[in-house]
């Protein structure tokens, strides 16, 4: 017998690991077949945690304790995942066997493999393509304010989405299993597992939201919403990620990244409360962008100052916060840098951290410049081809974003075999430049030989 806590993630308001914690549900499974399923607010257990727990420094602007539903601070989602599962029990849950996250695609995927559910209850037919409306006037406008449990829709649709996922006879299984997939692929599912063994499992197949191990040519930006409310899905984001090898082999590279909102032409035609539509909220981000380990910081600018952030007044605590050690680690290696990005260490990687604030139907853009610790070894007559290549890690989560990367290599240089197939253009014999959707993680490279 197992349980396992499912934790909803809602990528409308962006988090490390997919999306802000709303709500959770705990899955007891014995010998495969799915027993039960209890999902709730996560507002429910988070008001019975007793102890006053210092969050991350970020995460103060709107919040003066540390709860669960703030719990996916870290991008690495193993660990993440365990900061979870031990708020769970420090709020009166049991000790879970895994923490699955899943962002609303998931169960819009599962809607492809059921087909519509009708909730007499709510008066409403769920299909895939109405999941996302439906969804949120249900548990944003349209819940009972009496009883105040906003999240009772999701509680009721959970369970018997589930059960018809496990009894879907007569449907192909293969189109089943190329659902899930995807959904893996692309991080809206994230699984960890607290036996080893079972968690070893999950790694070897990339579901465990883990970064891959020192890519010495890694990039990953990742956005967690600190009180920017739902405005995420109005924003797009655009990456551009240019990589530079001298003739000495140093590397040098930019990261420009802009942000659109364009909430005010993708409002969508719901009746809001007054200064409640967040279409016209400002997005507020506190940006971590993930770099290969002792970079070296050589230009930023475009972000918004930490001052201009708004906060929240708390009133004061009754007793003294406690350090979680996990955190404190984390912001042991937090150090300001000149620019006013704060550069830290995190998952085996460099951070470059900011703040943003993107005004509706306003662009931002961030731009950063840094050079590599490690030299790139050129071809040589004992060795006369090389392999280049760089590593861009997809935000759980992120459903908005688009890539551009170029790769130049020292003059007389030839760059062929390149990866992948599309999106791909050879722009000179030592350059190629990619551009697409970044839906997952890709790897973006070729052979290096010299004319």
């Amino acid at each position: 017998e197992r349980e396992y806590l499912l934790v909803f993630q809602n990528n409308h308001e962006l988090r490390a690991t997919g999306g802000f914690i709303g709500s959770i549900g705990l899955v007891h499974v014995d010998r495969g077949v799915l027993e039960d399923i209890d999902v709730q607010t996560v507002y429910d257990p988070d008001g019975q945690l007793k102890e006053f727990i210092a969050p991350p420094d970020p995460l103060t602007p709107i919040t003066d304790r540390w709860y669960l539903r703030d719990a996916n601070w870290f991008i690495d989602y193993t660990v993440s995942a365990r900061k979870i599962a031990d708020f769970f029990e420090q709020e009166g849950g049991s000790t879970v066997d895994g923490v699955i996250a899943l962002t609303p695609d998931v169960l819009q995927g599962m809607l492809e493999i059921t087909g519509p559910i009708e909730m007499p209850t709510y008066d409403v037919t769920v299909t895939a393509d109405n999941f996302a409306a439906v969804t949120q006037e249900q548990v944003t406008y349209f819940y009972d304010k009496e009883l105040n449990r906003p999240k009772q829709f999701l509680a009721d649709l959970t369970p018997i989405l589930l059960n018809r996922v496990l009894a879907s006879e007569g449907r192909d299984p293969l189109a089943v299993l190329g659902i899930f997939t995807r959904l893996l692929q692309e991080k809206d599912m994230l699984v960890w597992l607290r036996d080893e063994d079972e968690a070893a499992r999950i790694a070897r197949l990339g579901w465990d939201g883990a970064l891959p191990e020192e890519h010495p040519g890694l990039l990953s930006v990742i956005n967690s919403n600190i009180g920017g409310h739902k405005s995420d899905q109005f924003v797009d984001q655009e990456i551009d990620y240019r990589t530079s090898v001298q003739g000495d082999g140093v590397v040098e590279a930019t990261v420009t990244i802009r942000r659109t909102h364009n909430g005010p032409t993708e409002a969508l035609p719901l009746e809001y409360p007054d200064g409640e539509n967040p279409a016209y909220k400002d997005n507020v981000i506190y940006q971590r962008v993930l770099v290969p380990a002792g970079a070296t910081l050589l230009e930023a600018r475009g972000f918004t100052p930490a001052a201009d952030v708004p906060r929240h007044t708390f009133e004061q605590l009754p007793v003294e916060l406690v350090a979680d050690p996990d955190v404190a680690e984390w912001q042991r290696t937090q150090q300001a840098h000149s620019s006013g990005t704060v550069v830290g260490r995190e998952a085996g990687y460099q951070t470059l951290a900011n703040w943003t604030i993107t005004k509706p139907g306003e662009t931002t853009i961030l731009f950063y410049r840094y050079r590599l610790a490690t030299k790139v070894a050129a071809p040589n007559f004992v060795d006369p081809a090389k392999t280049f290549s760089v590593y861009v890690a997809k935000q759980p989560g992120d459903a908005r974003s688009t890539l551009r990367v170029e790769m130049r290599l020292p003059d007389g240089s030839v760059l062929s075999h390149t990866v992948p197939q599309d999106g791909i253009t050879q722009t000179a014999q030592n350059q190629v430049t990619y551009r697409g959707n970044l839906t997952r993680d890709i790897v973006i490279g070729g052979v290096w030989t010299k004319n």
